[in-house]
């Protein structure tokens, strides 16, 4: 993914990107405070956040992220690097299954799916409409000073709730420009992806089974199905 210097701050609880951070912000940021593990992207702003930021020299951030706490207590926050040049896009929505309801603030991570490992493409947050996307470059999964034979990724996703857990993978989709659609969460945590399914034209809203065009209930539910966006 190209490294253009800018970081986006998500307020997870909305949806919304609050502010975006340079580079250097962004690393000024990441020595202040602790990751619980190597993905950890999210943290909590509070005013004592802002002094504690302000405390260590860092004026111009803590004038920032006061900016981006206002008036609330506390706020949960996402950072997601930007790359609004890459030839390449993820995109799709995270609904939860029973009610169609958008998943805010839940991560999606992309990668290139590889024997050895996997390239990390990139990640982003879940909108107010459930909407993800993300762009990347070729360099993100192949390597300019080989002879990579590599044609277009394999793209899978790893999502993630808002505590960090992962819900599940989606993948693959071997595509620059790879649209995952609707991609469906349980309320158990199972998750669904009918873009999988060629022939999906609609979905049980209880247990997640997908169906052609001609099947308007669910064989074992005794539900009407949701016809696919």
């Amino acid at each position: 993914m190209t490294d253009d210097g800018t970081i986006q701050l998500w307020d997870l609880s909305t949806g919304t990107c609050v502010t975006t951070l340079t580079n250097l912000q962004f690393n000024s940021l990441k020595s202040l405070l602790v990751e619980e593990f190597a993905t950890d992207t999210s943290f909590f702003v509070t005013a004592d956040t802002v002094e504690y930021v302000r405390e260590q020299g860092a004026d111009e951030l803590a004038n920032i992220l006061a900016k981006v706490l206002g008036s609330a207590k506390e706020m949960e926050i996402g950072c997601a690097r930007v790359s609004s040049t890459g030839a390449g896009r993820i995109r799709g929505r995270l609904l939860g299954l029973e009610q169609e309801t958008p998943l805010i603030g839940y991560k999606i991570e992309a990668y290139d799916n590889d024997v050895i490992f996997d390239d990390v493409l990139g990640w982003t947050y879940v909108d107010a409409q459930g909407k993800f996307e993300l762009r990347f470059d070729e360099s993100a999964f192949k390597d300019p000073s080989a002879f990579d034979l590599e044609g277009e990724p394999d793209v899978k996703l790893r999502i993630l709730n808002r505590e960090g857990n992962e819900v599940g993978v989606v993948g693959l989709v071997r595509e620059m420009q790879a649209d995952f659609r609707d991609i469906f969460v349980s309320a158990d945590n199972a998750v669904f992806a009918p873009v999988m399914d060629l022939t999906a034209a609609g979905i049980c809203p209880r247990c997640g089974t997908t169906y052609r065009a001609g099947f308007p209930t669910c064989i074992d539910c005794q539900i009407p199905v949701r016809p696919l966006a």
